[in-house]
């Protein structure tokens, strides 16, 4: 037995565009708070990636050009927090449930402070 399932229904960007509703726990216990999250695929998401690589590519280019060297692995590692606050940042694009509308610097402030 077939299924008539058209394979183009499927569209994992368009899914990973609206995101998903993620509650926050804190102690293993619910506090209310709703974020608002893009998927991995959400073109949001890819363009921001994209950007972080072509800004370490940049840099090693403009080091090979004054004779000096880039590790590329370094130069991933090297600010690895503030990228992954902002990469984070990046994904999230609202809340309900917390005090105030959603701001993207209050979001930043608990991610640095919450970094798990």
């Amino acid at each position: 037995m077939t299924k008539d399932i058209d394979i183009l229904s499927f569209n994992t960007v368009d899914t990973a565009n609206k995101g998903d509703e993620l509650e926050l726990f804190y102690n293993g216990a619910s506090t209310g708070i709703y974020l608002q999250v893009l998927g991995v695929n959400a073109d949001k998401v890819q363009d921001y990636q994209l950007a972080q690589l072509k800004e370490i590519q940049r840099k090693k280019k403009y080091a090979e050009k004054k004779g000096t060297e880039i590790d590329f692995e370094m130069a991933l590692i090297d600010g690895l927090k503030h990228r992954s606050i902002d990469t984070a940042a990046n994904r999230v694009v609202g809340w309900r449930g917390a005090n105030g509308a959603y701001d993207e610097a209050q979001l930043k402030t608990a991610l640095k402070n919450n970094p798990e």
